[in-house]
């Protein structure tokens, strides 16, 4: 292992009295940063273990929903949650059932989405909102999409409620003996979905879909975004002129971004077009 260390350091020590990491290749672990100064939260980032960008992390941690429910919701999405299949990882052996329903293992896959108590939960919450049942956390985020963003906070709030209320049913027909109910843990989900109206910001859209689910859950004062038609006029070149239209497109901020154009001639006529790539890019 090889350490890249600072003059004023070798002051205070030889650069062989450094301990051996682990065996193997030798590989420079830290260097300077960009400013040409040692730091150790620099060298923490270079050697610390790095995992993949989570794409619903910033949906689950969305303002308008209850940092109560982000909380929990993380646990089970990240398999902090206690079930027998958490305790069989570590390596006891245990008969497991389902407390909801009786049926098949009583793993938290199961529990939030193939569970006969919860397919009636999705399949009501679904007839609200007009979608399939969703089978994972996936199709959650998937359902949001194309909808106003009023309705995708009510969204987000019932389906996040509902996997955080799911678990904890779990847990209370385990420790309390309490028999789950289905119609209770609707209006438990109203309530509470109901109640997070006052951290949701978004607009509706003025339609019949977005009121009826807005007056299901008694929210009200939504704003309406309501759409303008404008009209835009095309003039025509004079002869012997051309238009050339062109723009450029980027896939994140840095990422892959590409440039296109097309030419018109004075009579609207196409008479070329070309599209290229830029490279990684920003959208400046």
């Amino acid at each position: 292992m090889i350490w890249q260390i600072p003059y004023p350091l070798l002051t205070y020590f030889d650069a062989s009295e450094l301990p051996v990491l682990m065996n193997g290749q030798d590989k420079k672990v830290w260097t300077y940063d960009m400013t040409g100064k040692f730091s150790v939260a620099g060298a923490t980032q270079m050697i610390r273990k790095k995992y993949p960008i989570l794409t619903w992390a910033k949906r689950v941690w969305n303002p308008c929903v209850q940092p109560y429910t982000s909380s929990n919701l993380w646990k089970i999405l990240r398999g902090a949650c206690a079930t027998d299949e958490s305790v069989r990882k570590k390596g006891f052996s245990t008969v497991s059932k389902c407390y909801l329903c009786g049926n098949n293992q009583d793993t938290m896959d199961h529990i939030l989405w193939s569970c006969t108590f919860s397919e009636q939960i999705w399949h009501w919450l679904s007839g609200i909102f007009h979608c399939t049942s969703p089978k994972c956390f996936e199709d959650v985020i998937e359902v949001a999409k194309g909808k106003s963003s009023a309705i995708k906070q009510v969204w987000y709030n019932s389906a996040f409620n509902t996997m955080v209320e799911l678990w904890f049913t779990r847990n209370s027909v385990i420790y309390e003996a309490v028999t789950p109910d289905v119609e209770k843990f609707k209006q438990r989900i109203i309530r509470v979905t109901g109640e997070c109206s006052a951290r949701m910001k978004g607009e509706m859209w003025g339609t019949m879909y977005d009121l009826q689910v807005l007056l299901f859950f008694g929210i009200s004062g939504v704003r309406a975004k309501i759409t303008t038609v404008k009209q835009c006029f095309f003039k025509m070149l004079e002869l012997n002129q051309i238009l050339i239209s062109c723009n450029g497109a980027y896939k994140g901020n840095p990422g892959m971004a590409g440039l296109g154009f097309v030419a018109r001639n004075s009579s609207g006529a196409c008479i070329g077009v070309a599209s290229g790539g830029l490279g990684l890019a920003t959208n400046y």
